[in-house]
C-alpha cells in the first residue's frame, strides 16, 4: 500500500527512511495545466529506479496520482507549474537495514513555475565540491543528491 502525504494533510513520520537516511528518490515534474509534460518518461524512470533500490510501487499508483495532482491544482498555478514526487521507503527501524516488509510514502508538493533562463543562455562555473561516485546509485535521482 502506498501512503501519500500532501501539504493539507497528514505529515511526514519522523521515523520515515526518506529523512533518517535518504532512502528514496524523486521527479520533479513541469505540469501544462492538468497534463504531465514527458509523462511517460518520468513514470519509466520513477519505476525503475525505485526497483534499482528495492522500494515497491506500481506505476499505476504514481500515475494516478499525477492525474489527481492535476486535477487538484491546475487552477492554482494556470498553465505552467511544477509537480515534485518524492518517493521515500516508508517508515522503518533504526540502523541502516531496510525492513523487510516495507510501505513506501509518496510526498507530493506543487509550486509555480520558475523563471525561465534567457534565450543568450547562462553563465556557468566549475564547483569547489568534488561529487561522490557510487555506481550502484548513478543516474538515480536519490534523495542523496547534496
Amino acid at each position: 500500500m502506498l501512503n501519500v502525504i500532501r501539504p493539507d494533510g497528514n505529515g511526514v513520520s519522523a521515523t520515515d527512511r526518506g529523512l533518517a537516511y535518504g532512502d528514496g528518490l524523486f521527479e520533479t515534474i513541469r505540469m501544462r495545466g492538468r497534463q504531465a509534460v514527458l509523462r511517460s518518461y518520468h513514470l519509466d524512470r520513477m519505476v525503475a529506479d525505485a526497483g534499482r533500490l528495492g522500494i515497491p510501487i506500481e506505476r499505476s499508483d504514481l500515475d494516478a496520482e499525477i492525474s489527481r495532482s492535476g486535477c487538484n491544482l491546475a487552477s492554482q498555478y494556470g498553465d505552467d507549474w511544477v509537480l515534485k514526487l518524492v518517493l521515500t521507503r516508508g517508515r522503518g527501524g533504526r540502523g541502516y537495514r531496510s525492513p523487510v516488509e516495507c510501505e513506501p510514502s509518496l510526498i507530493v508538493t506543487s509550486s509555480p513555475m520558475p523563471i525561465l533562463p534567457p534565450p543568450g543562455g547562462v553563465v556557468a562555473a566549475l564547483s569547489k565540491f568534488p561529487l561522490t561516485v557510487n555506481p550502484r546509485l548513478a543516474g538515480i535521482k536519490t534523495l542523496n543528491r547534496l
